[in-house]
């Protein structure tokens, strides 16, 4: 039998102490652990996200985007538009992922286009949680490891005993408690969607860039992770942003963004190009 680390056998023990304390705490305090965070002073008033002048193309040319201006503000936003029309990009822009190439994007009074990519890294851990549509969780690692993820991938990012706590609370409040030692491979498609919800909530981010979250659920599933989405966001005092192509969540959220008028500037910006080509005068 191969030996087991030492380290290994300290987490698991470190784990199991944060959750038998959970178990201990009154109910108010659980609550109290679960919401309180940074974000708690987050103000709604004024925008969490502003766009202005933003232009992005991949190097194939296959792709292009622009955006004159966009201001997402409120508890919730939901950007709809058909299936690979862009709406990936635009998250993945927010979020710090892909650099802004024109324009300016400000995230929580950030300008991410002044930001080199590790400033945008480290900025991403801290203030941005991410939900994909294939939940992106590692199979060997247990739910609660998962969850806690976010805390071991940067040395900024200290695994506490507050964090462990805060991950036992959120899958708690989101009816994975029974389940936090269990396989990602044994959770249905709904559970690892929660599990992912609360990866993204762990470090009390101020905004929570969701995209397509529902795509590979069922209609019940989908409209049940979407109200725990919102419910879990407003808990934590951060923004949602969502992306979708699903027309009936609509109604869940404060503001609407559908994406078609984008595209069509992104139309009406290729035809010059080509009308320019054509006649040999430059767009």
């Amino acid at each position: 039998m191969a030996p087991i680390s030492t380290r290994t056998t300290e987490t698991h023990l470190e784990l199991r102490e944060c959750d038998d304390a959970v178990c201990r705490l009154p109910d108010r305090d659980r609550a109290d652990l679960l919401v309180h965070s940074p974000t708690a002073d987050v103000c709604y008033d004024r925008p969490m996200i502003e766009i202005q002048h933003l232009q992005f193309a991949y190097v194939d040319g296959a792709f292009s985007l622009q955006i004159p201006e966009l201001k997402l503000e409120g508890q919730s936003a939901v950007i709809v538009g058909p299936s690979g029309s862009g709406k990936t990009t635009l998250l993945n822009l927010m979020a710090g992922i892909l650099p802004v190439q024109q324009g300016e994007i400000h995230v929580a009074d950030t300008p991410l286009h002044r930001l080199a990519d590790a400033d945008r890294r480290l900025f991403r851990l801290r203030n941005v949680g991410l939900v994909f549509q294939d939940f992106q969780l590692i199979e060997y690692l247990s739910v609660i490891e998962n969850v806690l993820l976010p805390c071991r991938i940067h040395p900024e990012v200290q695994l506490t005993r507050e964090l462990r706590l805060r991950a036992s609370s959120l899958l708690e409040s989101t009816g994975l408690a029974e389940m936090k030692r269990r396989s990602i491979t044994r959770l249905s498609q709904g559970e690892r969607q929660r599990v992912a919800i609360c990866r993204s909530l762990v470090l009390s981010p101020k905004i929570v860039l969701a995209d397509e979250p529902t795509g590979n659920l069922d209609p019940i599933n989908s409209e049940r992770i979407v109200r725990l989405l919102l419910n879990e966001t407003a808990r934590a005092g951060a923004m949602l942003v969502m992306v979708t192509h699903d027309h009936s969540l609509l109604p869940h959220f404060e503001r609407v963004v559908p994406f078609e008028p984008f595209l069509k500037l992104r139309e009406s910006s290729a035809t010059a190009i080509a009308e320019s080509a054509a006649t040999g005068v430059r767009a």
